[in-house]
């Protein structure tokens, strides 16, 4: 019998434009659940009910349709918890949040990857004091990503291009960091895909860093 990962993003499901990027990476005897917190709901209904307020945390994630959609971090919990409980109850051998957000303490039988912490902690470990660039999909983000960052006491850039509205954004971001002194560029976002770190790559010819390949190196070893 193969072995199941459940995947959960924050976004509704199938995530085509994510799934397939880990799935040609995981060991072939792996099968893969996936569901999206906001499955249930439409994009009205998700954009109003789950809106940031002033002062939370904003995730930016991608409905089934590609729309993105921003989502008020304290009001979607609940939601991920109930998602995590069903895959305890589906006895997955897995399970990995698709987001790279900071969260509470989730409850889990299974054992859980949330990838905030595994993946920021390797990207301040191997940049060694050189500056690293760090991508992030929405300006609404920054003034959070400033405060994490500044925790993990590395030198950083920051910028934004959203991975799920205008791709030459992200080509236009590279192309004006060409003259910059750095080490690394670390796309912190699940929708940046492989396509995205290799055009970056090739413009900037320095080491990327995505999340979603991470990840599925991640599960290859614990499965």
């Amino acid at each position: 019998m193969n072995s199941k990962i459940g995947f959960i993003t924050i976004g509704q499901s199938p995530r085509i434009d994510l799934i397939p990027d880990i799935k040609k990476l995981l060991n072939p005897d792996i099968d893969i659940l996936e569901m999206g917190i906001l499955d249930d709901y439409d994009y009205g209904e998700a954009s109003e009910k789950f809106k940031p307020d002033n002062g939370d945390a904003v995730l930016v994630s991608r409905m089934r349709d590609g729309q993105q959609i921003k989502l008020g971090k304290k009001k979607i919990i609940p939601l991920i918890q109930k998602s995590i409980d069903y895959m305890n109850k589906i006895e997955v051998d897995l399970i990995i949040l698709l987001c790279t957000g900071q969260f509470p303490l989730f409850n889990s039988k299974v054992l859980l990857i949330e990838p905030q912490q595994l993946v920021h902690s390797l990207v301040e470990e191997i940049t060694l004091n050189r500056n690293v660039v760090i991508i992030v999909p929405d300006e609404e983000q920054l003034t959070v990503a400033e405060k994490v960052w500044r925790k993990r006491k590395i030198k950083f850039i920051l910028r934004v291009a959203s991975p799920y509205i205008n791709n030459e954004e992200i080509e236009k971001v590279a192309l004006n960091l060409i003259n910059e002194d750095i080490s690394l560029v670390y796309m912190d976002c699940m929708g940046y895909s492989i396509d995205m770190k290799e055009r970056v790559g090739k413009i900037l010819k320095k080491p990327v860093l995505i999340p979603r390949t991470l990840i599925a190196s991640i599960s290859n070893e614990l499965i």
